[in-house]
């Protein structure tokens, strides 16, 4: 595995990022987390495989907000619901600046809705692969 094209050191030293132990058969990808290096060896040996520490991306819910496709979405359910508006830009057409500032204030709310609840959404990206260690099946014959 090569690392992605992201600056490790500022990825290591970000909150964003962590390190996470996994689990892969030998020859495939990585495909199983783990809460410790034992947790993964003990994994692996069941079958053989691979474990390793990868620093993987932490996602934050308010990357994925787009005022305008959030405005997309309520005109559609509004519209199911037998609403009409009389011009053609929708029901909410607003200028430029109060989009900007309705998606600062979703993507501020969501972002303190992580963080209030400790929730952390962890992704498959991943930076830097380390201590790679191959385990051996145990005694499979039993």
């Amino acid at each position: 595995m090569t690392d992605n094209p992201v600056d490790v050191a500022e990825a290591e030293a970000s909150s964003r990022f962590i390190w996470q132990w996994v689990v892969g058969p030998a020859d495939g990808p990585y495909d199983m987390v783990c809460g410790s290096r034992e947790e993964a060896a003990e994994t692996a040996s069941l079958y053989g495989g691979k474990i390793a520490e990868m620093l993987v991306r932490n996602a934050k819910l308010s990357e994925c907000i787009f005022v305008r496709d959030f405005l997309n979405v309520a005109e559609n359910i509004m519209s199911e619901d037998g609403c009409a508006w009389n011009n053609q830009d929708g029901i909410f057409d607003v200028e430029d600046q109060a989009l900007a500032d309705l998606q600062s204030l979703l993507r501020y709310t969501a972002d303190h809705w992580q963080r209030k609840h400790g929730l952390v959404f962890t992704t498959t990206q991943h930076v830097r692969v380390r201590n790679v260690e191959t385990i051996a099946p145990e005694n499979l014959s039993d």
